[in-house]
């Protein structure tokens, strides 16, 4: 056989092969809500890939779920958090679950929390799920004993700074949704032990140990307890006023 036919059987090949599913057509997940939230937002945005704006999304419906002293406060305070709908909860981390292929959402990070390998360790957690960086100006490794820094956060749309990832193929299994945990791990620790996730509790230290982003170089910030409930607050969404009529 030629080569001109060797090249048209493999081209042949590579149109036979089966492409991989567009996340337009993986079937929606089931979707519940014990009071009336639309999800359809958050559908279309992990859909189209924007998980920025899908993670921004997230928080925005965690407050609106909450309910009317959530809204007014426009922030989930960390007590609040155990008293946030179930259906709701398991909805929001279905979500997430079908359009990341398991990857992401509040279920995988309690498990990677309680996992062997992290064991509730904070430092351990958020180094394997990709939430800190190494110290010395922008690297990823982390030395042996060093916490490293936690990564930089700022609103959608913002130019530069974000050092989080919002893409499926590249960040760590468990890396969004973003949790604030500059302040401590209050808000955290109770998103993830919310019985929508399983009845089983975390496990393991709890403190904060990774440095802010900025800190010297091998300096620990041990922030202590909660003092203000304003630190767990996130600016509102560029999204809602971005929405398009047929997202409403």
């Amino acid at each position: 056989a030629s080569a001109v036919d060797a090249d048209s059987k493999s081209a042949a090949k590579k149109e036979a092969a089966p492409k991989a599913a567009p996340k337009a057509d993986i079937p929606e997940p089931k979707v519940e809500s014990e009071v009336g939230a639309d999800y359809i937002p958050l559908i279309t945005a992990l859909k189209c890939g924007e998980l920025e704006e899908a993670d921004q999304i997230t928080r925005d419906l965690l407050v609106e779920i909450g309910g009317a002293q959530t809204q007014k406060q426009g922030y989930v305070y960390f007590a609040q958090a155990k008293s946030l709908p179930m259906k709701d909860m398991q909805t929001i981390d279905r979500i997430w679950s079908t359009y990341s292929d398991g990857k992401f959402g509040y279920a995988i990070q309690k498990k990677i929390w309680n996992s062997p390998q992290v064991k509730g360790d904070f430092n351990k957690f958020v180094q394997q799920i990709g939430w800190t960086q190494g110290p010395c100006g922008g690297c990823d490794a982390i030395c042996s004993g060093c916490p490293g820094t936690l990564k930089r956060w700022l609103p959608v749309g913002a130019k530069s700074g974000n050092e989080f990832i919002y893409d499926t193929a590249k960040a760590p299994k468990g890396h969004l949704p973003l949790t604030s945990a500059l302040r401590g791990t209050y808000l955290l620790k109770s998103l993830l032990d919310h019985p929508a996730f399983g009845a089983d509790g975390l496990v393991g230290r709890t403190g904060v140990q990774a440095a802010q982003s900025g800190t010297p170089r091998g300096e620990v910030i041990d922030y202590g307890p909660l003092v203000s409930s304003e630190s767990l607050r996130f600016g509102p969404s560029p999204y809602v006023a971005r929405k398009k009529p047929w997202d409403v």
